[in-house]
């Protein structure tokens, strides 16, 4: 997670996002740090099925992702398909994202490379998690691109 808000770390390597995060970003991973400590100390499955409960409320409370930062650690292709997968890196989460051939994340995507620092912003900000603890400890979300561009 961020340092004070001003830095992620990527979590097992040496790289690092410098830029600022928007605050929006900074609140929610914060928030499911806070989830995930409060899932580990319930007593048993019914309290921790509450926690889990409670962190829907996080994407709505999150507003608009728009200017997050993260690291584009893939991008992979399906022979014949019309959409392209990329994982964000961002903080200790990971971001997925389906993007059409011709949408403008397609098109910035194809000028990037994995590793890159990038901008992002998106619409639709959803969970993508199998189980209940890396919904809440972690959390993995899907969102629907609309822009994308190189970090300064």
């Amino acid at each position: 997670l961020p340092s004070g808000g001003r830095e992620a770390t990527q979590k097992g390597t040496a790289d690092r996002i410098t830029m600022p995060m928007p605050s929006n970003q900074v609140t929610l991973l914060r928030r499911f740090q806070e989830a995930c400590r409060s899932y580990a100390a319930q007593p048993n499955e019914i309290r921790k099925s509450e926690v889990v409960r409670g962190t829907a409320s996080f994407y709505s409370e999150v507003g608009k992702v728009e200017g997050w930062v993260g690291t584009l650690k893939r991008i992979s292709t399906y022979q014949g398909s019309s959409n392209t997968t990329l994982v964000i890196k961002t903080g200790t989460s990971n971001v997925y994202s389906n993007v059409r051939i011709g949408s403008p994340a397609y098109n910035s995507a194809a000028n990037m490379r994995e590793g890159q620092d990038i901008i992002f912003s998106g619409q639709g900000l959803r969970d993508f998690n199998l189980t209940e603890r890396g919904t809440v400890c972690n959390p993995n979300f899907k969102i629907d691109l609309t822009s994308l561009r190189h970090a300064p």
